[in-house]
This record gives structure tokens, C-alpha cells and sequence, in this order.
């Protein structure tokens, strides 16, 4: 049976936003497939987008992950690892924290996700029509999917996977439209958070070193 090793983490933060000035936090893992090797013999590996969300879910999400980690199902570096060791790397990870902004000096952050529309339609079907206050969520769910289907860098498309068409929301943030993605991400997070799912994602280590470089030259002159 195969386990999930993973390697490095990387965190991008943005600043507040939203009417509790919650931050959100992106955490990448570079990780791979106990079974899967590259031609150098060494575990085949990419960085994804493991967790988005905001302010202390974001810990909290890591919380539930590193349960895997009791059966084996869950390593770090190709080692045997606590649920306390996979947390507390993490939150290391999450003290090094790049802020987006300077991530976004070096490259865009693309990440498609399941189809953001189909899920503000699904939880539009599951409210009560009969109610005054419900038809007004439905109106204001209504609203939401047009933001969605309008907002500069966010693309409403299909994916194929095997025998599957996978109806997917491809969203790229960019430093000129990262207030408004940021602020449809938070709208959409109040509707649907529980169950918004990265389908793929994008993370680029030369704008995170860049990034880290420009944190630090900013830091010296300070």
C-alpha cells in the first residue's frame, strides 16, 4: 500500500480582507507517492495547493490532514511522523509565511478549482423558496454566481480527466486584480468554505525565492 510523503511546505498570506479582516493563507506541500519514482530513482514530487483557508481554520484543517499520519498513510521526508510533528511543522511553515503581495512581484497564482458555480447552484437548491428570508440568500447566491462568471481572472471552463468531463473554475491572481479575487474568494468562502475543492494548481519556487528575497531586502532597510 502506497503513503503520501511529503517533503516541504510553503505558505502565502494576504492581507485582511472581508468584514472580519480574516487573512487568507494558501499552503502548498511538495509532496509525492511512496510507489512513484522519477528516472533518478527518487520519489516523483510536485508542490500543490494542499489547504486554503482563512485565519485559524487553516490550522484546523491541518489538524484533520494530519490524522493520516497515525496510520502511516501520512509521512514527512520518506519518515514515520506524529500527528503532533506533521502539526508542528506546519506551524513553523506558517511563522515563515510569505505575504501573497510579494509572491505576486515574481509570478500570477493560478489554481482551478471544482466548478465554484455548480456549488453556489447546488446550495441555492437546498434553501426553501417559501421563506422571505431564504429567497433573498437565493437572490443574493444568484448575484454571486454572476460575480463569479464576470470577475477579471476567473474562468468558468471544463477539464477531462480519463472518461470524465470535470466542470472546474480556473481562477489566476495577479497583482492588478488581487483585491478582487480576494474579495470574491471571501464571499464565496461565507457560502460554500466547507466544501470549495482544488481541482489543480500552479506554485512557482522561482516567485517564492524571489518573494523571500524582496521580504528580506525590505526588512534590512527598515
Amino acid at each position: 500500500m502506497s503513503s503520501t510523503i511529503e517533503f516541504k511546505r510553503f505558505i502565502l498570506e494576504s492581507e485582511p480582507v472581508g468584514m472580519f479582516r480574516d487573512r487568507f493563507l494558501f499552503g502548498f506541500a511538495e509532496a509525492g507517492s511512496s510507489n512513484l519514482f522519477d528516472e533518478r530513482g527518487r520519489i516523483a514530487r510536485s508542490t500543490s495547493l494542499l489547504v486554503i483557508q482563512r485565519g485559524y481554520r487553516f490550522m484546523q484543517r491541518i489538524v484533520e490532514i494530519a490524522t493520516d499520519c497515525e496510520g502511516g498513510m501520512l509521512k514527512m521526508s520518506g519518515r514515520q511522523t506524529t500527528p503532533e510533528g506533521y502539526i508542528a511543522a506546519w506551524r513553523k511553515a506558517l511563522k515563515q509565511a510569505l505575504p501573497l503581495s510579494h509572491y505576486l512581484e515574481y509570478g500570477n497564482l493560478d489554481i482551478d478549482f471544482r466548478s465554484l458555480v455548480d456549488a453556489l447552484q447546488a446550495r441555492r437548491r437546498q434553501l426553501d423558496l417559501g421563506s422571505a428570508w431564504q429567497r433573498k440568500t437565493a437572490r443574493e447566491l444568484d448575484d454571486l454566481i454572476i460575480r463569479v462568471c464576470t470577475t477579471p481572472g476567473v474562468n468558468e471552463t471544463t477539464e477531462h480527466w480519463m472518461d470524465e468531463v470535470i466542470p472546474v473554475t480556473q481562477v489566476s491572481i495577479t497583482q492588478s486584480n488581487l483585491d478582487s479575487i480576494l474579495g470574491l474568494l471571501e464571499a464565496v468562502f461565507d457560502r460554500i468554505g466547507t466544501s470549495l475543492q482544488v481541482w489543480r494548481s500552479h506554485f512557482s519556487v522561482y516567485a517564492w525565492q524571489q518573494g523571500c528575497y524582496s521580504r528580506q531586502a525590505q526588512e534590512a532597510v527598515a
